[in-house]
């Protein structure tokens, strides 16, 4: 079986190309969250209806994580620290096998549990040190 790769940039779809905090998100989180043998992207997109979205393809363990471009957020959105949108986006990779549908009663559950996830992971490292 071949897997096929995600394509990181698509010019044509107005996506940001300069990428060096993601790429280094990639490279910190993914292994740490034993994720190690999945095909990942992640990009900037100006376009997004929320702070980020997870397009996973479980079968050939390939996810395109797309976060939604801080420059255009609205002006009254509550701001979010880009990596705590990662790592809320890298947590629906952790959670695909268990398959569980967008109209599907558990998927409030699972945001629950990511968004939680999320914020304790970005909490630990940030957290002031004593």
């Amino acid at each position: 079986m071949t897997t096929k790769k995600i394509k990181p940039v698509d010019a044509t779809m107005g996506v940001v190309t300069d990428r060096p905090e993601l790429d280094a998100l990639l490279a910190e989180w993914q292994p740490r969250m034993k994720l190690g043998d999945w095909d990942i992207v992640a990009k900037y997109v100006p376009w997004l209806e929320s702070r980020g979205r997870a397009t996973i393809y479980l079968k050939s363990k390939c996810a395109l994580i797309e976060i939604h471009e801080p420059a255009s957020w609205p002006a009254n959105a509550f701001p979010t620290p880009t990596e705590r949108v990662f790592l809320h986006e890298m947590g629906h990779v952790q959670l695909a096998r268990f398959d569980i549908a967008a109209d599907d009663p558990r998927n409030v559950h699972e945001e629950q549990i990511v968004e939680a996830y999320a914020f304790a992971l970005y909490a630990a490292k940030h957290a002031p040190r004593a």
